[in-house]
């Protein structure tokens, strides 16, 4: 669905012999930024400024077309030999309507009660995201959360770049 210059195509959806699900998507060649921060000292701060940058423009386009990541990490973020940055690993994305609204389901048990269950949301149920770069609203598992969660990770990734630690670790610090 997300068709973008920061965002890895997908060629072909579909279920094998088994019933599986698979995807096939291109190729792509490059180093995280978990690896480029790694080692820094092959990057400078304005190389490092365009990958964040890069996606952010991939996140704006996400989030227009009703798409909100959820796991904005420096994993999840490969920069190739030629300037290339990709937004890599949707697998927590939670995805609206063209309407605004959320896609829900009604489950309801042998005692005649019902739930609704948000079907644009991955695992429902627990917290998704990884620590360091998650949300409140993502730690708090609010089923509002919305695209602005991604905001918070990619200011946490931010911090880190420019800082070298992550936001967290200053907190645990000054204790």
């Amino acid at each position: 669905m997300l068709q973008h210059t920061n965002t890895v195509p997908i060629y072909e959806l579909g279920r094998d012999a088994k019933g599986h699900c698979y995807f096939t998507m291109k190729l792509v060649h490059g180093y995280t930024l978990r690896e480029i921060l790694d080692d820094r000292e092959c990057y400078d701060l304005t190389q490092l400024m365009e990958v964040i940058l890069q996606v952010a423009y991939a996140l704006v386009y996400a989030h227009e077309h009703g798409v909100a990541h959820r796991d904005i990490k420096p994993g999840n973020i490969l920069a190739g030999q030629f300037g290339e940055v990709l937004l890599l690993d949707w697998g927590l994305a939670k995805v609206w309507n063209p309407d605004g609204s959320v896609t829900t389901e009604v489950n309801s048990d042998n005692e005649g009660t019902a739930e609704v269950i948000d079907l644009s949301i991955t695992g429902r149920g627990k917290a998704q995201g990884t620590a360091h770069y998650m949300s409140p609203e993502q730690v708090n598992q609010d089923p509002n959360i919305d695209h602005r969660t991604d905001l918070f990770s990619l200011g946490a990734v931010l911090y880190e770049v420019l800082c070298g630690n992550h936001p967290q670790q200053v907190k645990n610090c000054m204790k």
